[in-house]
């Protein structure tokens, strides 16, 4: 049930966040070069090389994922690099 309601207040909220994104974008046009991504679109890749996707929110996670990146581009193949 709370699953559903949270779904719910997703779709409703859907129109005031589109408002906000488009709206900063108007400031800051280079902000509108990634709005697809923000929502989970992105190209499709047309390789079928392993990806690993790696979230932070914030400068401290980031710095704590710091060294699992290090060690990901270490163990990968050349050719698997980005």
């Amino acid at each position: 049930m709370a699953r559903w309601l949270y779904t719910i207040a997703w779709y409703l909220a859907m129109p005031l966040a589109l408002a906000w994104l488009l709206w900063r974008s108007r400031r800051q046009p280079a902000y509108r070069e990634h709005l697809g991504e923000r929502f989970g679109a992105h190209a499709r890749r047309t390789d079928m090389q392993a990806l690993v996707w790696l979230h932070a929110v914030s400068v401290g996670e980031t710095r704590a994922a710091q060294p699992l990146v290090e060690a990901l581009l270490e163990s990968a193949t050349p050719t698997a690099r980005c």
